[in-house]
């Protein structure tokens, strides 16, 4: 498999969580809605660029949600460090392994922390 495989699987993973985890915090408003027992005290106003960035409306989010939505940033980072370590690096198979392991170690807890609070929210 050539250099150029494995940085296009690795760049499509990255954007693939970085839009996942976009469309499932936006389904998750939906369906969550609003609840008083948490308000105001668990629930924070997105400003201005944060909807426009992500496509919300002008309604309060609960707080572990819209730290939910900077996950897509951290997972557009973690495919551009890991195109400047493989590209500078000689051990490019321990490079690629480190970063799909931390990828997957990444999107197993986000996807427990998702569930965990969905099931408390719900």
């Amino acid at each position: 498999m050539g250099h150029h495989t494995v940085i296009m699987i690795f760049g499509i993973l990255s954007f693939m969580g970085c839009y996942a985890a976009t469309i499932s915090n936006r389904k998750l408003i939906k369906e969550i809605g609003f609840h008083k027992k948490y308000y105001p005290k668990r629930y924070i106003m997105p400003g201005r660029r944060f909807r426009k960035l992500f496509g919300l409306r002008k309604s309060e989010i609960p707080k572990w949600l819209y730290l939910e939505f900077y996950m897509s940033f951290v997972y557009i980072a973690l495919f551009v460090a890991f195109i400047l370590l493989y590209l500078l690096l000689d051990n490019k198979l321990l490079v690629a392994e480190t970063f799909f392991w931390i990828y997957g170690i990444l999107l197993g807890v986000d996807t427990f922390h998702i569930l965990v609070c969905w099931l408390l929210y719900k």
